[in-house]
């Protein structure tokens, strides 16, 4: 078993590309500082069996906020069983409509 936070500005397409990715989710309502000023923050929970399929799906998910939302990062905190944490950036340089290059990242902790 694997869970999965991504964690994001709040803002009401969150549900919808949520969906695009995975059937079910917890999204909940949080407090942020960014740049030192408060904001609204969402922290998307995804509990999921299929290990390695997961960290494809949370990536993608995380570059449709990123680019929906004109953000640049979403963090993704991945949760192991054996109790392991993952933790990444998935950031979205400013692209025009024909570029699809994305940086990812990586940095794990345990």
């Amino acid at each position: 078993m694997l869970i999965a936070k991504l964690y994001t500005e709040t803002r009401d397409n969150l549900p919808r590309l949520v969906a695009r990715h995975f059937s079910g989710a917890t999204l909940y309502s949080a407090t942020g500082l960014y740049g030192g000023l408060q904001e609204r923050a969402t922290i998307i929970e995804i509990v999921d069996d299929d290990t390695a399929g997961i960290r494809a799906s949370v990536t993608a998910l995380a570059q449709d906020i990123c680019h929906a939302n004109a953000q640049t990062c979403v963090i993704v905190v991945l949760q192991m069983a054996d109790g392991r944490l993952d933790r990444y950036d998935v950031t979205a340089p400013a692209l025009t409509p024909l570029q699809t290059r994305h940086t990812l990242e990586t940095e794990t902790v345990f």
